[in-house]
């Protein structure tokens, strides 16, 4: 994937105890959020045993985990014209005043794509 933004979020691993190789487990390995509150385009890389998310104040902790909650709850998931990301929010907001057809309208997505092993 060429000309990802990159967010100042780290996961960091942490070795707690010695790990069974081959026990049938699932193993969640990345998270790819895009156009989700200020994570424009994320990808998440999750390491064997823990990973750690650490970053400063707004810098999207708190939506990685809000994503993670909204779509992977048992309820439907609901969400805000907030939820978007401000470029989204502003090309929403564009195509209010312009008159475009059908075939230049490009739907606005939030998406959290998850890769397991």
């Amino acid at each position: 994937m060429e000309n990802r933004e990159r967010c100042s979020i780290k996961a960091y691993y942490l070795n707690t105890s010695k790990q069974s190789k081959g026990m049938g487990c699932m193993k969640l390995e990345i998270a790819q959020i895009r156009n989700f509150r200020m994570l424009k385009e994320l990808d998440v890389d999750f390491e064997d045993i823990l990973s750690l998310v650490i970053g400063k104040n707004n810098s999207g902790k708190t939506s990685i985990l809000t994503i993670f909650q909204k779509f992977l709850s048992e309820n439907k998931p609901e969400f805000s014209f907030d939820d978007f990301n401000i470029d989204i929010q502003n090309d929403i907001l564009a195509c209010e005043n312009k008159n475009i057809t059908a075939e230049e309208y490009i739907e606005p997505c939030l998406s959290l794509k998850l890769y397991i092993s």
